[in-house]
């Protein structure tokens, strides 16, 4: 049995010389090296080379000698990233007595911008003999000089062959859910489920196990490019929610609101609506809407379990529908991939517009909402939360603990708040957001994350500032408690910037105890084609809950989906709807997606409530999306989107007169 390989990672920071070295052999430079254990001789592994570009610096002509033991170590192969603008000017191959120069240089100066972490190319290894502490070593320098413009580099290593764990995999993220179902104490639960995974890893060791969490999961997640851009966009809109929120101008604006969504159904159709046109991404989406409806959607009494469930209905399952943002790209990436190794000569994107028609959950899971806001049916514990509301006026439960706290807001006598306080600085973030990304072919192109996740900050910012002008101009406050206002806002966003870091690590957990292969590695076996689509609209559903990313989901059943389809003769397109909504679906229902947590936070819902009440919905649209991939694994045509559809209605109409009742629209007093 082939021995699973671990290994050090040992990357030096490129130093900055100011003189050029008398050769190559001066050269700032990166090892790895082959740790622990001998390496079966067969194994193979690759290794990715990132470089980062600091702010001011764009890519030079790069060159790289990458050196290795010949004996040991046979290099496969050579993958270039050709698609990030870099080119090859010249290659020195010399794998035999191990070592390999490659020069290349940027012909596209938008390829690669300043700041950027990007993969200069990927090498694959084969083991010859006992690899133990076999060093893998790149020197990089730009002619005879240092690779100064080059801020740090980097040797990562991925596909090596994974350890099993077993039914041991799953165990993390079981009691990281159970323990927050329980107790409800997320944050608790979150760090003990990833403390559990690690002390698995470690072979058992709870010291080494509590500081390997800290140092290998916690800060790495919480240092990761795209995670710290996040966590630092929340603390923008922490201060935006804080200023708006404190000011008076949300209720303000939820007093004038009244009189145009002056009933439940019309509050639930405005976040509607208000979800689909924030399209662009699915974490601003419950960020700018929560803190917006949610005292329009108190004074209405709708329950912000409901509220939560209306933002996490329109965050995920609209982004997937669209593709030409981060989703639709990401989705039909991995899509040509396939198609192009299968030699199908249909394009992603055509391939992805067909596919929508078989997106079952995300569809379903958009068409539910009109029909519980317009039937006014409710069932199981979202019925008793909004039963709750209608009836005594609160929005929550009396132990609940929301995941942003409401704030008191305290006002000079005579000083009255004014709604323009909260109308303006929306205004100033749309206005800011838009004028940003249009210049980038916002609607129309791709938009880098970076660059999307600037241009919120930017609007976030702007907008508060204009409340903050807005406060002192009408003297409701002074500058200085103006701005007290917006620091309190950004604390008050610590608890979840905790929860989510916590969140990641344990994903992180469940990769390297390889919970997703474990869970596929159950559903495998001989199936007939007609099973091939609700099989992996299943498997996925049990990946993405467990793991709590829809994403990583797609990553790891899209090579197996498309493959078996077509393989079995099932139909294509409905398997790789199915793949897009077992992701979705139990990325949606989740208790440690980051998207659920979102959702609880912009609408100040208890997040356990929040799960409890969205997950018998939920529930409800993938039974009929199950149903709709059966019958698809028979008939292949997109009208079959309508059975799912008439199963939702008929589902709801029945499990609200079982479970559940009508519950009357709300009027505020000053309409009626």
């Amino acid at each position: 049995m082939r021995r699973s390989l671990l290994f050090a990672l040992l990357a030096t920071v490129l130093c900055f010389g100011m003189a050029p070295p008398a050769g190559a052999e001066d050269a700032p430079s990166m090892e790895l090296r082959v740790s622990e254990e001998a390496v079966t001789v067969g194994d193979s592994f690759s290794a990715e080379v990132m470089v980062r570009l600091p702010q001011g610096k764009t890519l030079p002509g790069v060159t790289t000698l990458l050196t290795f033991d010949p004996a040991i170590l046979e290099l496969q192969g050579i993958e270039k990233t050709l698609d990030l603008g870099l080119s090859v000017l010249n290659e020195e191959d010399n794998r035999g007595k191990g070592n390999v120069k490659i020069a290349f240089g940027a012909d596209n100066p938008d390829g690669v911008r300043p700041g950027d972490e990007f993969r200069l190319f990927t090498l694959t290894f084969k083991t010859l003999k006992d690899a133990k502490d076999a060093p893998i070593k790149l020197l990089a320098f730009e002619g005879r000089n240092p690779l100064h413009a080059v801020q740090d580099a980097k040797i990562t290593v991925k596909g090596l062959p994974p350890k099993s764990y077993g039914v041991l995999s799953i165990v993390p993220p079981l009691v990281a859910v159970i323990l927050a179902m329980l107790f409800k104490n997320v944050l608790a639960s979150l760090f003990i489920g990833a403390y559990l995974g690690v002390v698995i890893l470690m072979g058992g060791n709870p010291l080494a196990g509590l500081t390997t969490l800290i140092k290998d999961y916690i800060f790495v997640q919480a240092s990761d490019s795209y995670n710290s851009s996040l966590l630092v966009m929340m603390v923008f809109i922490g201060g935006f929610v804080g200023v708006v929120t404190h000011s008076g101008g949300a209720a303000a604006f939820a007093e004038k609101a009244s009189h145009w969504f002056n009933t439940r159904a019309k509050a639930q159709l405005a976040v509607w609506f208000g979800g689909i046109a924030i399209f662009f991404s699915d974490s601003a989406n419950p960020l700018i809407l929560g803190p917006t409806f949610q005292p329009i959607t108190d004074k209405l009494r709708v329950s912000r379990e409901k509220l939560a469930w209306l933002l996490d209905c329109t965050s995920s399952p609209v982004c997937i529908l669209i593709p030409f943002i981060g989703w639709g790209i990401y989705i039909m990436g991995l899509i040509q991939k396939e198609f192009t190794a299968l030699g199908i000569p249909e394009t992603d994107f055509d391939a992805f517009l067909k596919v929508i028609p078989y997106q079952f959950y995300a569809i379903g899971t958009l068409f539910m909402i009109p029909l519980v806001a317009l039937l006014g049916f409710e069932f199981s514990a979202m019925y008793k939360a909004e039963k709750r509301t209608v009836e005594t006026g609160q929005p929550m439960w009396p132990d609940a603990k929301p995941a942003r706290p409401s704030v008191s807001i305290n006002l000079e006598e005579g000083v009255k708040p004014r709604a323009s306080m909260m109308i303006i600085p929306i205004v100033v973030l749309f206005v800011c957001i838009f004028g940003l990304l249009i210049p980038h072919g916002f609607p129309v192109k791709r938009i880098p994350g970076a660059v999307l996740r600037t241009a919120l900050c930017t609007g976030y910012f702007l907008g508060a500032m204009s409340c903050l002008f807005l406060m002192v101009q009408h003297k409701v406050k002074t500058a200085g408690q103006a701005f007290s206002m917006y620091m309190e806002g950004a604390k008050e966003i610590v608890f979840i910037l905790m929860i989510l870091v916590l969140a990641w690590s344990l994903g992180s957990v469940c990769k390297a105890l390889g919970t997703a292969n474990y869970i596929v590695g159950l559903s495998q076996g001989t199936l007939p084609g007609w099973a091939v689509p609700v099989l992996i609209f299943v498997t996925g559903a049990c990946i993405s809950f467990a793991t709590g990313s829809s994403w990583g989901t797609f990553a790891i059943l899209m090579p197996l989906a498309i493959p078996m389809a077509n393989a079995l003769g099932a139909p294509v397109h409905a398997a790789i709807g199915a793949v897009l909504s077992g992701g979705l679906f139990g990325d949606h229902c989740s208790p440690i997606s980051d998207t659920t947590l979102l959702s609880s936070m912009g609408a100040a819902c208890d997040h356990i409530d929040h799960v409890k009440t969205q997950l018998p919905y939920a529930l409800t649209v993938a039974l009929a999306s199950a149903i709709a991939y059966i019958v698809s694994g028979h008939v292949e045509s997109p009208m079959l989107l309508g059975l799912a559809l008439g199963l939702v209605l008929v589902f709801l109409l029945v499990f609200g007169k079982l479970w559940g009742a009508k519950i009357s629209d709300f009027r505020s007093e000053e309409t009626r």
